[in-house]
């Protein structure tokens, strides 16, 4: 894993990061290194579903905010 991170924090233009995972799996006695990689279209699902938590995360925070400052106003 830490071999595949190496090459993939290098964002070298043109490399084929899932045939370059199998491979590299594939050298750790994995038969195939592809059951450990997502394709475009699961990548793109999971994109989403970190963005609507992001912005979950956001509106809670604003919103205690809120709150904080109207029990400071109170108080």
């Amino acid at each position: 894993m830490q071999a595949y991170s190496s090459v993939a924090t290098m964002e070298l233009p043109g490399l084929d990061m899932k045939e370059i995972g199998k491979e590299v799996f594939g050298l750790a006695g994995y038969r195939d290194g592809g059951r450990f990689m997502v394709d475009d279209e699961t990548n793109a699902q999971i994109e989403k579903v970190i963005k609507g938590a992001t912005q979950m995360v956001e509106e809670a925070k604003a919103e205690v905010m809120q709150r904080e400052q109207a029990i400071q106003e109170e108080g």
